[in-house]
């Protein structure tokens, strides 16, 4: 059981889990006003809340979805080609910088790591299955799915 632990799905709306020690964390989207255009703007906006939200919670430790390429994915491709995928890697370097005057330790988790080759909803039906819960947003069901694939009770595994 994580205790302690905040998981995140970082974006311009990110999920964040806050794991106490049992299967029902509290959660928090982070979500950018779109008054803000700029993203040297939005990203101090991020920041800022996310630091309070570690001052308040303090954590023992973070895992931080890494961000990856889909090369055959067109969403991903077009965000590679707007640069949004580097200000994603930067948000994400930006929260796990703010743990380190905090003593926190902060670990990016791939994807395909924490929830193989599950699709969003197949995600959301099976955090559905261990806690009886439908979260408000997909970051947010993402920040969640983290904290079950770390514990490996996310992904049906076949044991030979």
């Amino acid at each position: 059981m994580l205790n302690k632990i905040i998981t995140v799905d970082p974006g311009l709306n990110t999920g964040i889990a806050l794991w106490r020690g049992d299967d029902f964390p509290a959660t928090v989207d982070i979500i950018c006003p779109a008054r803000l255009k700029d993203w040297k703007d939005r990203l101090k906006c991020m920041w800022d809340i996310f630091n309070n939200i570690l001052s308040d919670f303090k954590p023992v430790s973070i895992f931080i979805e890494e961000t990856v390429y889909y090369e055959t994915d067109e969403i991903s491709r077009q965000a590679m080609k707007r640069g949004d995928l580097f200000h994603l890697n930067g948000l994400s370097f930006g929260y796990a910088a703010l743990c380190i005057p905090c003593g926190i330790s902060a670990d990016f988790i791939p994807p395909f790591q924490w929830k193989g080759q599950m699709s969003k909803q197949a995600t959301a039906d099976r955090i559905f299955q261990i806690n009886g819960v439908r979260y408000s947003s997909e970051h947010i069901t993402d920040a969640v799915g983290i904290g079950f694939g770390i514990q490996k009770r996310l992904v049906w595994r076949i044991e030979k």
